[in-house]
């Protein structure tokens, strides 16, 4: 016969297990995930042996994280420059200018170098004379 203070035991247990259990699933699933930088360092290894479309899947999967990430868009838009698809390319160039182009001053070249190709002149003009502008008190361009 089983008693009470058995079965508070046996419900203890359990309960401690399945503690035990999800606490375990939980940190696997935690330390499972990669970081964008590691996800983007496996891209920039592909885009150095000019494996673009690759080097695509991997900045996809870092902007699906972060879709905010700076390198994974300026990446993002030369390897869709040198896969011709330009309005991809000028989307995340468009990205990295709005964000950061103090820090990248040639995304904004590489922008209107594509919106020229897509056609869009008037907004290349523009974004050339922007680009002029910024460098013309600068002694190298890059």
């Amino acid at each position: 016969m089983i008693t009470n203070s058995d079965l508070l035991r046996k419900t203890s247990l359990l309960r401690f297990i399945l503690a035990c259990l999800f606490i375990y699933v939980s940190s696997v699933s935690v330390f499972a995930q990669r970081s964008t930088k590691d996800i983007n360092r496996v891209g920039d290894e592909y885009f150095n042996t000019q494996q673009y479309y690759k080097a695509t899947l991997y900045y996809q999967e870092s902007l699906g994280i972060n879709r905010k990430d700076v390198w994974a868009n300026l990446q993002m838009g030369h390897c869709s420059r040198y896969l011709f698809q330009y309005p991809e390319a000028e989307h995340h160039y468009q990205r990295v200018v709005e964000s950061s182009l103090r820090r990248y001053p040639e995304a904004l070249y590489y922008f209107a170098l594509v919106q020229k190709l897509n056609g869009k002149y008037d907004a290349a003009i523009e974004n050339f004379a922007r680009f002029m502008a910024y460098y013309d008190n600068k002694e190298s361009p890059f």
